[in-house]
């Protein structure tokens, strides 16, 4: 038994109430998140293949794509969604303080980050960054949303000490309405595909290695 805690366990026969706040002092981890810009599309059509964007800016009379409404998803939407997810639960930090940023994140999908998006310099610190949303509507996939996704563990220090980046899907059924009685049901289906997608992205990021 080391001295700190022989001070410690002296400490609580004469005043518990002290021993008891040096022993659970420590600070909560701190879990900053960030939401990706508006919604994107990625379609695949008889004419226009792979096109960005073209369910929500149709090329002309000759898409006939049911169009996505320019506000689905935006960057309030998903701050709303998150709120709505355990994200310490999720990010395996029970107690940890969350923190969802109003502003777009700048980090970078490729290479590793250079440091903290935040002036934090917690003991225990980790971000997620959503990087993007995408509509996708193909023959052979159907409609889903595609989350891209990143975690950083940074733990104490000031660069990370694990990233993870992937992508988390859900399939589409009602998404986009055809008509305007179905606009409701098709938002709705949009946040729980949203909320899926990160839950599914935060089993991806604690799985099991695959076995080579």
């Amino acid at each position: 038994m080391n001295s700190k805690w022989h001070a410690v366990l002296w400490l609580a026969t004469l005043f518990p109430s002290i021993a008891h706040s040096q022993v659970g002092s420590a600070a909560p981890c701190e879990i900053h998140v960030w939401p990706s810009a508006r919604l994107n599309s990625l379609t695949e059509g008889a004419i226009w293949n792979n096109v960005l964007d073209s369910a929500i800016t149709p090329h002309g009379t000759r898409v006939t794509e049911r169009a996505v409404p320019r506000t689905a998803l935006d960057p309030q939407e998903q701050r709303t969604h998150l709120a709505a997810i355990d994200i310490a639960a999720l990010l395996r930090a029970p107690g940890a303080i969350v923190t969802i940023h109003d502003d777009v994140s700048k980090r970078r999908v490729t290479g590793t980050p250079t440091g903290r998006q935040t002036s934090s310099t917690a003991a225990c610190y980790r971000e997620l960054t959503i990087a993007k949303n995408f509509f996708s509507r193909s023959g052979l996939g159907g409609r889903n949303l595609r989350t891209l996704a990143l975690y950083d563990d940074f733990g104490g220090q000031a660069v990370p000490v694990r990233s993870f980046v992937g992508w988390a899907a859900t399939q589409l059924m009602i998404f986009p309405a055809k008509k305007p009685d179905n606009e409701a049901a098709a938002a709705e289906e949009l946040a729980a595909a949203f909320k899926s997608n990160i839950s599914k992205f935060g089993g991806y990021v604690f799985a099991e290695p695959r076995k080579k």
